[in-house]
């Protein structure tokens, strides 16, 4: 799969722009804070991980639009267990009970 290149722009200007808008947000609320606003010390610190954030979703667009995946973790092995199936024996049996004492 290639790359198309209308779609690797986008990515990047919205990348660019999330980090625009969380710079300047950042600043704003800092300078807030120093003047004495308390509740904004939150957003000071809020507002870089936003923009951390951005990038690594904006890298793993660009990846995913590049055809390169990140490394997946290995699957859980799924193993027969049978006192689930049985309970679910049971559950199965307990319903069908139910549904026909309904239709009496």
């Amino acid at each position: 799969m290639s790359e198309n290149p209308k779609n690797v722009l986008r990515i990047k200007f919205g990348i660019a722009l999330a980090l625009i808008i969380c710079a300047s947000a950042g600043w704003f609320e800092t300078t807030r804070a120093l003047s004495g606003n308390t509740l904004s010390w939150v957003y000071a610190f809020e507002w870089p991980f936003l923009g951390i954030y951005g990038i690594f979703m904006g890298r793993r667009l660009l990846a995913e639009e590049r055809g390169t995946r990140p490394k997946k973790l290995p699957e859980a092995e799924i193993h027969s267990d049978e006192r689930l199936e049985e309970w679910n024996r049971y559950l199965a049996e307990r319903h069908k009970a139910d549904q026909e004492k309904r239709a009496d």
